[in-house]
């Protein structure tokens, strides 16, 4: 947030697309108060989901149309322009000025496979009377979601074989 204030001062990017990206920001930070718990219907989520897609798309837009002004100014064709950005410069915003914390949040959302418990983490709701614990509940509500998904692809091919009599039921995917 303080780079994207300092560019807008220092180098005069444009207020509003600088708005939105610090605007962006603090709705990334809102993922933060139960992280690594994150539910994907949970409003902040989607925001974040959607900010993302704005943010780019506004920040391209700006840059996209930056080049196109710079080449209609041009008097010849074999002018360079001087106010161009290089992609170099592009390429070094986009990545850790709008998508690095992001793409970090979504890609730590797999780690949680990983992480160990910890005190005043949320309780198992899997807990059966007599102290034991249902693993395999526990086991799906604790992974991850890109481990989610991979675990519900392979499930969903392993059944489609059975039924096409392509493997037995015994047999491992």
């Amino acid at each position: 947030m303080v780079l994207q204030l300092l560019l807008c001062v220092v180098d005069r990017f444009p207020f509003l697309p600088t708005a939105l990206g610090i605007f962006s920001h603090f709705i990334y930070l809102g993922n933060m108060r139960r992280f690594p718990f994150v539910k994907l219907t949970d409003p902040l989520f989607l925001a974040s989901c959607v900010l993302v897609l704005l943010n780019h798309y506004v920040w391209f837009r700006h840059f996209s149309h930056r080049q196109e002004r710079a080449y209609q100014s041009m008097s010849s064709y074999y002018d360079l322009p001087d106010d161009i950005p290089s992609f170099a410069e592009i390429a070094s915003y986009f990545g850790l000025c709008v998508w690095l914390v992001p793409f970090a949040l979504f890609v730590s959302l797999s780690a949680s496979d990983n992480v160990l418990p910890t005190m005043g983490s949320e309780p198992s709701s899997s807990a059966v009377p007599g102290g034991m614990v249902d693993t395999g509940a526990a086991r799906r509500r604790g992974q991850g979601m890109a481990k989610a998904l991979v675990d519900n692809v392979r499930g969903a091919i392993a059944e489609a074989s059975v039924l096409f009599g392509w493997k037995k039921p015994e047999d491992r995917l």
